[in-house]
């Protein structure tokens, strides 16, 4: 499974396709040029890019970084395909949410007038039977986005253990050095503060490097048949 220098090494290639393939004229391109003359207003926006266009050094400083692109997605599911009795590993056919212990759609939650307790979720696959849902997060440094990220997995722990069904289970993956670190409110690291959150028999909050072992770990009463 991918550990976090993998992580980083794919985020690599990623701006290598991106620089590879720049397009000045962008969406997303033409946003971060408008916000850098708001804070540079001595250039205009013509003067921005026709230096973008000139100095690659330069250009690289408005490249989109694969982060915004789901590119550590990627490599999850790449990797994760690949354990034995895996199936069907894949993006769910539609947006499905947590909501007082069941798994609704975007639908369902609009025709309920409801608001979800999570975020959708991000992958499903079949395991033996089971239905195994996963909400996978990748942080590398502290900062707002990423506490906004760790606030979601922990809601989406304690919404996951409601769900009383046992053909069901769903795992928290908390990758990157942000989540190996201290929350600044105890002195339990964010992954710590995450796994015991876990009921652990029909939630884990795991890292995607456990994430083999952890198959092979499921309670066996989980299968009885």
């Amino acid at each position: 499974m991918p550990t976090s220098k993998e992580y980083e090494e794919w985020r690599k290639k990623g701006l290598k396709k991106n620089l590879e393939n720049f397009d000045v004229n962008d969406d997303y391109v033409l946003k971060k040029m408008k916000r850098f003359v708001e804070f540079h207003p001595e250039f205009d926006l013509e003067q921005v890019k026709e230096e973008i266009k000139r100095n690659i050094m330069f250009r690289t400083f408005f490249v989109k970084d694969p982060i915004r692109e789901n590119m550590y997605e990627e490599l999850f599911k790449k990797t994760t395909k690949r354990i034995k009795d895996i199936v069907d590993f894949d993006k769910p056919d539609a947006s499905y949410y947590l909501w007082e212990g069941k798994l609704l759609t975007k639908k369902l939650i609009k025709e309920k007038k409801v608001e979800a307790e999570t975020k959708s979720m991000d992958f499903v696959c079949n395991y033996k039977g089971k239905k195994i849902w996963f909400y996978n997060k990748y942080a590398k440094e502290p900062g707002g986005h990423q506490d906004n990220q760790y606030d979601d997995l922990k809601r989406f722990m304690i919404g996951a253990n409601k769900v009383k069904s046992k053909e069901m289970i769903f795992i928290g993956v908390a990758d990157g050095e942000y989540f190996n670190s201290q929350d600044g409110k105890t002195d339990k690291t964010r992954i710590d503060t995450l796994r015991e959150l876990a009921n652990n028999e029909t939630t884990f909050a795991i890292q995607s490097t456990e994430l083999e072992s952890i198959f092979t770990h499921f309670p066996a009463s989980l299968f009885d048949r």
